[in-house]
């Protein structure tokens, strides 16, 4: 996944090795980010508005409950949501 990204001229970041201030930079000034849907996307809520997400996760879990994931209140509040694109 990683070479696929970068070939598109994405920044591949382990977020493990920054700090939780680089963290919060990072989130608060990307255009987009893309990974494996899991913790780490708990950063989303320091995105701005407009910021493009695309995660990825297995399909068993897109067709057997992804309409929890779209209706969770950490979401909405933030006016982020989730639409599956396949």
């Amino acid at each position: 996944m990683n070479e696929f990204f970068q070939k598109l001229g994405w920044v591949v970041i382990d977020t493990e090795t920054l700090t939780f201030a680089q963290e919060i930079e990072l989130f608060a000034n990307a255009e987009a980010f893309a990974g494996v849907l899991g913790s780490g996307f708990t950063n989303a809520i320091w995105s701005r508005p407009g910021c493009k997400v695309i995660t990825f996760v297995a399909d068993n879990w897109v067709t057997a409950g992804s309409s929890g994931f779209a209706t969770s209140t950490s979401w909405i509040t933030t006016g982020r949501f989730f639409r599956p694109i396949i």
